[in-house]
């Protein structure tokens, strides 16, 4: 495996230093950037990632591909589940074994087992996949059949536009007066429109962000009082991982310590029964304090969750501009499933829009019952 190689005494798989870190890296990467294989593949040629099948024998260089990137991200092994045919081990359990990826890490890593443990996929999705995401599902309401419209996207065929997504919201029940066009005509003066493109209702989202100046006050504090249980428990969660991790980090360097003198006084004792705990306990090292720095990190972030007033007039901000500034339908639907409980569509305009707690008390309804632009 990619990262280890075998104790040639014991069969174990140890992690192999530089190239552990290396494809370490690779692992965040991707988590943290969502770079994609292609990327990831030239890092690690780039980087002279290298392989071993023991201690004893020559490197050999990697050359990575973006399919190859794929197959070790998913790869159970190095979170520790070792398979040989019908046999499953866990090696956290046979030994001290490093793993590369956590079980947390590797759920968000899978599309398939994200999905079934309801966790954020982290990977790359290709266009059609985060097109298909939608925007605003069971949230848009015809406002003449009470019933939810489907979200559809529509690849343009001709014209200037060609080949950009047109995205809409059909009304699929047959009954509605949407599908009855002589109805309609009698009743409106004019056919009605079977869905409703979606700028109509970007346009009333943003023009409603835009307004949310009443009541913010009485907001915050129902913002506040929503997260801060969360927050305190997030808080506890850090300040023990902290804890066990400093704890961690002085056994490995006690164990790495105590190993770097037993070489030095006694070489071939080493060499023959103890060769490669120093790699082993300066990876664990290494990693540990990444993860102490990331803890660091997430609790200087949690001391500051709890938004000022001013920081919560800046977060409605932070929501505008990200509509009106991404490409993304993902990270779009994202503030939309926010602030947005649900909106009703009339022709090519939206009647009645109604916002999530707490941003629901900063709407003056005389002025937002009814909305066209």
């Amino acid at each position: 495996k990619k990262g280890y190689y075998k104790d040639s005494a014991t069969g174990y798989y140890m992690p192999d230093s530089h190239n552990w870190q290396l494809l370490r890296k690779a692992v965040l990467m991707r988590l943290n950037d969502r770079a994609t294989g292609e990327y990831i593949a030239d890092f690690l040629n780039d980087s002279h990632l290298s392989v071993r099948k023991t201690e004893q024998d020559e490197y050999k260089l990697v050359k990575m591909t973006k399919n190859m990137v794929s197959d070790f991200l998913t790869d159970e092994f190095y979170t520790g589940v070792y398979k040989h045919g019908d046999n499953i081990s866990n090696l956290n359990d046979q030994y001290n074994f490093l793993p590369l990826i956590t079980p947390d890490e590797f759920i968000t890593l899978g599309r398939n087992i994200a999905s079934s443990f309801d966790k954020e996929f982290r990977g790359r999705g290709n266009v059609a996949q985060r097109l298909e995401f939608g925007l605003l599902r069971e949230k848009v309401i015809c406002d003449f059949c009470d019933r939810v419209m489907t979200f559809q996207r529509t690849k343009l065929q001709r014209g200037k536009n060609k080949g950009k997504w047109l995205f809409s919201f059909y009304c699929r029940n047959k009954e509605c007066i949407r599908h009855n066009d002589k109805e309609a005509i009698l009743k409106y003066g004019h056919k009605l429109p079977k869905g409703i493109r979606a700028k109509f209702v970007n346009a009333h989202i943003e023009w409603t962000l835009r307004h949310l100046t009443e009541n913010v006050g009485e907001a915050h504090k129902r913002y506040i009082d929503r997260i801060e249980s969360d927050v305190v428990v997030k808080r506890a969660t850090v300040r023990r991982k902290l804890a066990d991790a400093k704890n961690d980090l002085k056994l490995q360097r006690d164990y790495y310590s105590k190993y770097q003198n037993f070489q030095v006084s006694n070489p071939v004792e080493y060499k023959q029964y103890h060769n490669g705990k120093l790699d082993f306990h300066q990876a664990q090292i290494i990693s540990i304090e990444d993860l102490i720095a990331k803890l660091e990190e997430e609790k200087i972030r949690l001391s500051n969750a709890l938004p000022t007033r001013e920081e919560f007039v800046e977060l409605i901000n932070s929501y505008l501009e990200t509509i009106l500034k991404t490409t993304d339908v993902v990270e779009e639907d994202l503030v939309y499933r926010e602030v947005v409980l649900n909106l009703r569509a009339n022709d090519d305009f939206i009647s009645v829009i109604k916002l999530n707690p707490p941003y629901d008390l900063m709407v003056d309804l005389s002025e937002n019952t009814s909305w066209s632009g």
